[in-house]
């Protein structure tokens, strides 16, 4: 029995080498393959922040924002092993997003009080790196993970204070005040995130070009403003296209079984 058991160990070990032997065989020339990404994004900001710089203005917190944009990228793929491969992209894509807070405060000279809903529109966006390691459970479907480094191209915003009740108004005479447009103060230059997500690829032509059904999540690190509790996550989800010069790679057949292994065994 002791024997038979160091026997199929013996075996296992082997095979396993084998497909370890199998793995590092691959073709340098396929090795390497290109794509871009067109995606939506959705921005999903958290913070717990006044009105940030240049404006002055008390106390509408906001707490929240969303918005909707675009990504651009194009990237370069490295496949290390049939389990494991490393990506590298370089994209433009939009994180700004529209913030609102309500505050029942006092609203004019002769003490009104009312509802007002303040408005925050922020317009960012990132020109940014990826660096991305990606596991192949089974064949074409990719699970990532890695990080992302920008560099914030955009800074504008626009601000604005509405009543919602109908029967007052501000000083100004108006149910709008506080409006203003421009560029944000102490914005932080360089973004830093987290990612991790999930793809498929489709041949759809000659198994050398593929579409790529993708959703990734990016986690903000950095806060968007020095100062201040806010920060962008981002969420895209969309289709891809890789072309891989000289055709997919293919895991190779495994023929030997663990049934068969425990049947030279025992």
């Amino acid at each position: 029995m002791i024997i038979a058991c160091m026997l199929y160990f013996c075996l296992a070990s082997i095979c396993v080498q084998s497909m370890i032997a199998q793995q590092f065989s691959i073709s340098d020339k396929q090795r390497v393959s290109y794509g871009m990404n067109i995606m939506p994004v959705l921005s999903m900001h958290r913070s717990s922040m006044f009105p940030p710089k240049p404006m002055s203005i008390c106390c509408p917190i906001f707490t929240e924002g969303r918005g909707y944009g675009a990504d651009l990228s194009f990237f370069t793929k490295y496949v290390h092993s049939y389990d494991h491969s490393f990506e590298v992209s370089f994209g433009f894509r939009d994180i700004g997003a529209k913030h609102e807070a309500t505050s029942y405060t006092r609203v004019n000279s002769i003490g009104d009080s009312g509802l007002v809903l303040s408005t925050l529109q922020s317009a960012l966006s990132l020109i940014y790196f990826q660096g991305l390691y990606h596991f192949t459970p089974i064949d074409r479907l990719e699970l990532t993970l890695g990080i992302n480094v920008g560099v914030n191209s955009s800074k504008n915003y626009t601000y604005k204070e509405e009543l919602l009740n109908e029967n007052v108004v501000f000083d100004n005479g108006l149910r709008i005040r506080n409006q203003s447009i421009g560029a944000l103060a102490g914005i932080n230059p360089r973004y830093f995130g987290g990612v991790a997500g999930i793809s498929y690829a489709i041949p759809i032509h000659n198994r050398s070009i593929f579409i790529k059904p993708s959703i990734n999540y990016t986690y903000g690190f950095r806060p968007v403003q020095f100062g201040t509790e806010w920060y962008a996550d981002m969420l895209t989800m969309g289709i891809g296209i890789e072309y891989k010069p000289f055709g997919e790679i293919r895991r190779p057949i495994i023929q030997a079984t663990s049934e068969q292994i425990e049947e030279q065994a025992f």
